[in-house]
């Protein structure tokens, strides 16, 4: 089969697309890469989730990188991928693999590939891996004195407590509940919390390949039983992090689910209302305008890229933004890493309700106080039999003119047709590139108008979807 990478890194179905002959032919892909870049001799990390055959095929890896005389730091245990993210920075090392499929179904793996920056490989430097595929054959007779098993934790842990303040943390009496999610997450914020004496419980913490039958992501409709606890226990929040704890959901006391864009917005006003932010900040094409208008109103300027994480890297890497997000969750740091880190932003939200002694519903509510109202939502349209890029491209004047219903609006068009009617009202038309799915996105000043607006975005594009494009 044709080996090929996504948005972040490559993925497939477990025994059909993710069998030990493709991860070693990546992992050789990888090898001559690091080669050609003459970084060989500097190593790289290789972690991997709680996924069936993970540590299996991480360990396979292994052995290719260092028969190719490539030392390699193997975690010793299943470790959340911002940790050997920062691994890979702390280390010094070429970059890093991390065997993991985050969030997808159980019946899915695959390798997620890290730059020497500590952040997911780029664009430009995922083409060059692909184009090293299969070119030399898969080298398996490793140097074993090369592969060094390692903990990793330790030493981003460390980090993690310089980044917070973790003593209002400690003095704050929370009660919070954590949801690992069966995932690589599993016991960071549980240890660090009770480290710092807080009362926190842990659920869904075992090895459970099968993720309970709930895919490890931290959406609101895999997060009953976490809403259940927090209600239940009366804790004061719930913090769920996806398989590899790079993104996070949340709970608040109440067992409201408070949603990516309502984080992000959430964590930025926290960092300005504290005097942290300076510079820029970066956000993906499909997030909250909340982040705009936060940013006005406390004079900071905002970088906007397509959509994808990776896309906000190099952003990171010139030190032209402060923090950037994506709307599925995806938040990063210039101090920390050019990385998505869901444990770092629950321990940050945690901050925000010790300091300034508030649940984070009662946050949100100030934050509505201080820009306007927010409502968002997405919803994705499987049209079989069409090609949703045409139908966009070819019907961009009915789409703006049936949901302009003629009021004022302008157009931008960075990744997808987006119609900007107020400075809190958008929708957007985004073809996915991967399946004959067109996803639709929607903010405005109340959720009946968001739905109001999707109802009439969907009819228009299945009628369109109807004609042949």
């Amino acid at each position: 089969m044709k080996i090929s990478f996504g948005t972040d890194g490559w993925r497939g179905i477990i025994s059909r697309d993710v069998t030990f002959d493709n991860v070693e032919t990546i992992a050789q892909a990888y090898a001559d890469y690091i080669i050609n870049q003459e970084n060989g001799k500097k190593g790289v990390v290789i972690g991997y989730d709680t996924r069936f055959l993970s540590r299996e095929y991480a360990h396979a890896a292994a052995c290719v990188l260092a028969a190719n005389e490539i030392p390699v730091f193997l975690t010793a245990k299943a470790t959340a991928t911002p940790v050997v993210s920062y691994s890979v920075k702390y280390l010094g090392l070429a970059g890093g693999l991390v065997v993991t499929a985050s969030h997808n179904p159980a019946l899915y793996n695959g390798i997620k590939i890290k730059g020497w920056y500590g952040g997911s490989a780029t664009p430009e430097m995922t083409r060059e891996i692909a184009a090293f595929i299969k070119r030399n054959p898969v080298k398996r007779k490793p140097d074993l004195s090369l592969i060094n098993l390692f903990d990793a934790d330790s030493d981003y842990m460390g980090h993690i407590k310089k980044l917070i303040n973790w003593q209002a943390i400690k003095n704050s009496g929370l009660r919070v509940m954590i949801d690992p999610m069966y995932g690589a997450g599993t016991g960071y914020l549980r240890s660090f919390l009770e480290s710092l004496g807080i009362c926190v419980k842990e659920i869904h913490d075992n090895f459970n390949p099968g993720f309970g039958n709930v895919p490890p992501e931290p959406v609101e409709g895999n997060l009953a039983e976490l809403k259940d606890a927090v209600v239940a226990g009366k804790y004061y929040a719930g913090f769920a992090t996806d398989g590899d704890a790079d993104r996070v959901g949340v709970v608040d006391a109440e067992g409201k689910y408070i949603n990516a864009q309502e984080i992000f917005a959430l964590l930025l006003w926290h960092q300005l209302r504290q005097g942290k932010g300076s510079g820029a900040v970066g956000k993906t094409f499909s997030t909250t305008r909340m982040i705009e208008k936060m940013a006005a109103k406390y004079r900071i300027d905002v970088w906007e890229t397509p959509i994808g994480f990776k896309y906000l890297i190099p952003l990171f890497i010139q030190e032209k933004i402060f923090m950037g997000g994506e709307e599925s969750g995806g938040i990063g740091w210039k101090v920390h890493l050019p990385e998505r880190d869901g444990i770092l932003n629950s321990l940050l939200l945690m901050e925000a309700m010790s300091c300034r002694e508030r649940t984070l519903g009662e946050m949100i509510q100030e934050i509505r106080e201080d820009i306007g109202p927010h409502y968002y939502q997405r919803k994705d349209l499987t049209l079989e039999d069409s090609c949703p890029d045409q139908i966009i491209n070819k019907n961009k004047n009915t789409l703006i003119r049936e949901l302009a219903e003629g009021n004022d609006y302008r157009v931008e068009e960075l990744d997808g047709l987006k119609i900007i009617y107020t400075p809190s009202r958008w929708m957007l038309f985004r073809a996915s590139g991967t399946e004959p799915v067109i996803r639709l996105y929607a903010e405005a000043e109340s959720e009946k108008l968001v739905k109001k607006m999707l109802n009439t975005a969907e009819e228009i594009v299945i009628t369109l979807g109807k004609h042949k494009q």
